[in-house]
């Protein structure tokens, strides 16, 4: 699988479709690699013409925008593939869709857009719903209080440990958009737009643990990606 280079030359007459799918339910547990082979066995099986890349390890030339984290369930996510030979959007959805394992539902296939960057590179944030069970005590009004608190904070500085390794950044820049939409009871519903840079990005984890909702019952969907496509225009794939 391709880390998502698309600079690298594809063969003679390729063509490169991009794909919105939904990953859902059992597969949400899926880890990166094994969701790669999910894809890559889905697509041999339905007889797509995949264009493969050169050397001892061949791999097929397909790009993910973004892997979801385990455990997230991911309403529009993306991956472009290159093919060998021209085949229309239709005829591939066609291919394929008697292939697609539950919980896997692809949304849109489209040519991809052509643009001088990788398709990882040119994502620039991430968008989350987080359906929260606050704590017995807490309320919608108090945590919207908090989100309005952190969001008036000029810098809020963050420590990262990693294999014994500690990386500290300020997480205020990388949050794009943060608010409380809805509530009933003690259930709500937290929107979240996080900055994606190479150098930096911002996860869903650790902003509800600013919000002292570490310990609270939750669970995360990743609703869009946020892509700047050819000529600099930012895409929001819904």
């Amino acid at each position: 699988f391709e880390r998502g280079d698309e600079r690298k030359a594809g063969p003679a007459g390729a063509t490169r479709l991009r794909i919105t799918f939904a990953q859902r339910g059992p597969l949400k547990y899926l880890s990166h690699l094994d969701a790669i082979r999910l894809w890559e066995r889905l697509l041999r099986r339905a007889g797509i013409p995949l264009a493969y890349t050169h050397g001892f390890t061949p791999h097929p030339r397909i790009s993910v925008a973004s892997p979801l984290p385990v455990g997230f369930e991911g309403l529009n996510e993306v991956l472009e593939v290159t093919l060998t030979e021209p085949l229309s959007p239709e005829e591939f959805l066609r291919r394929i869709e008697a292939h697609l394992p539950a919980g896997l539902e692809v949304k849109r296939v489209t040519p991809a857009p052509k643009a001088a960057k990788s398709l990882q590179e040119r994502v620039y944030a991430s968008e989350y719903l987080v359906e929260v069970l606050l704590p017995p005590g807490d309320s919608r009004a108090e945590l919207t209080a908090r989100v309005k608190e952190l969001l008036s904070r000029e810098s809020i500085p963050w420590r990262r440990e990693k294999r014994g390794k500690v990386r500290e950044l300020d997480i205020r820049p990388l949050i794009r958009e943060l608010r409380v939409e809805c509530s009933e009871g003690r259930r709500c519903l937290l929107r979240m737009v996080l900055s994606s840079h190479p150098q930096a990005t911002a996860r869903p984890e650790e902003i509800l643990t600013l919000l002292g909702l570490e310990s609270a019952d939750w669970s995360i969907s990743r609703v869009a990606l946020h892509i700047a496509d050819e000529g600099g225009a930012y895409a929001d794939d819904r």
